[in-house]
């Protein structure tokens, strides 16, 4: 049953009730309230992303993080904080992985919502939950370029060059012509490289 069938099936029952008493306030009240309810309620994961991408051009982060969340849970996705219910995750790089639990819902379409969100994490300066969204996506979607994007400027301002320029560099590979890969792999790859130095 979809989100939408609760309100959807009160909302005929209202109606009804007002073919029967047209004059009862109380039931044309209850009825503009499922109504509203309604009209907020997103179609399908794609409604949702697109009212997500709307908030984020508003720069009403927050609201895109939670339109995301809704367009995730459409598709049959259940995270707690950013972490696949059901995987033994951990953030920051050494965690056990396992596969994403939900292999049947389109991989490409559940990617591309948690890098959306990732990028609205990473505007608030929550990078570390940016991190894990990108870790997940792209375990959805390996060559997610906009996920490894995004999780390289998250390790950038986390001062974890090495990672950093190797997020870049891998979107390098896929895509060439990247500009922000591009000059975000100059500007970390000498951190990286003098880090290195130190520890050898």
């Amino acid at each position: 049953m979809s989100s939408l069938a609760k309100p959807v099936e009160a909302a005929d029952a209202f109606r009804a009730g007002l073919q029967i008493d047209p004059k009862n306030e109380q039931i044309e009240n209850a009825l503009q309230k499922v109504e509203v309810q309604i009209a907020n309620t997103p179609k399908d994961w794609e409604d949702a992303k697109t009212r997500g991408n709307e908030s984020y051009r508003n720069g009403a982060y927050e609201d895109a993080i939670g339109w995301y969340t809704v367009g995730l849970d459409l598709l049959g996705v259940r995270l707690t904080d950013g972490v696949d219910v059901g995987a033994n995750r951990q953030s920051d790089g050494d965690e056990k992985k396992e596969k994403p639990s939900h292999a049947a819902a389109p991989s490409k379409n559940i990617a591309a919502l948690l890098a959306n969100r990732a990028e609205a994490r990473r505007q608030l300066s929550d990078v570390k939950a940016c991190v894990r969204d990108c870790d997940l996506a792209l375990e959805y979607e390996p060559s997610h370029i906009k996920a490894m994007i995004r999780r390289a400027l998250a390790y950038e301002y986390l001062e974890r060059f090495d990672l950093s320029a190797a997020d870049f560099g891998n979107a390098l590979k896929l895509d060439a012509g990247n500009q922000i890969a591009r000059e975000g792999h100059r500007r970390v790859s000498a951190f990286a490289a003098k880090l290195k130095t130190e520890r050898d």
